[in-house]
């Protein structure tokens, strides 16, 4: 009886399978990159049948616009006129047309007026409160007919003012203050002549 070898397999050799790191080196493509590829990037926000050359003077123009209403809302009164056509300060300097007429704030209340219009000189006439009562009529009477008739023109020369509407609105308000003081006043008065009597 022969005795039967047996030839045992050898177990075959597995390829060696390399996995690439997650942390290897990368290739850098631009197509992968739409951001950075300057003909991949998002069309601004602009009609695609509207030339080049239209878009920018329509974006100057609102935004000077923008610029114009924000200066209008800052200065109520009115943008400045030029330095050749503005002739405020100027001691001699020409009046304009719309600043030659009568003032009620300067007639109502010369002396505050004066202070805050550019005729500072007005002030002395808080001195006439030490005159006799007659005097100080005659001076209080005096000095509002003037500065009334010419208290513009002073105003005018005697303070830089960014334009001829923002004088005029500086000088309207002034008339509003002075026309309700005024009637405060009066009103005051007449209650005090009336308590006086009935007393």
């Amino acid at each position: 009886m022969h005795n039967a070898v047996r030839i045992t397999p050898q177990p075959q050799a597995q390829p060696e399978v390399t996995i690439p790191s997650a942390a290897g080196p990368r290739t850098y493509r631009p197509d992968l990159n739409p951001t950075g590829n300057p003909a991949n990037r998002p069309p601004l926000n602009r009609p695609s049948d509207e030339p080049a050359d239209l878009r920018g003077p329509v974006k100057n123009q609102d935004a000077s616009q923008q610029h114009d209403l924000d200066i209008s809302q800052q200065n109520p009164f009115g943008s400045a006129d030029d330095a050749t056509d503005n002739t405020s300060g100027i001691r001699d300097g020409e009046i304009p047309d719309g600043v030659k007429k009568w003032n009620w704030a300067a007639f109502l209340m010369p002396a505050i007026w004066g202070i805050f219009s550019g005729v500072p000189y007005t002030a002395i006439l808080f001195g006439a409160a030490f005159l006799p009562p007659t005097i100080q009529l005659v001076v209080m009477i005096t000095a509002s007919l003037y500065l009334g008739a010419k208290g513009n023109e002073l105003a005018w020369r005697g303070k830089k003012w960014r334009s001829v509407e923002h004088f005029q609105a500086f000088q309207k308000q002034w008339t509003s203050w002075a026309v309700k003081l005024t009637i405060a006043v009066a009103g005051l008065l007449l209650v005090y002549i009336i308590a006086v009597s009935g007393a």
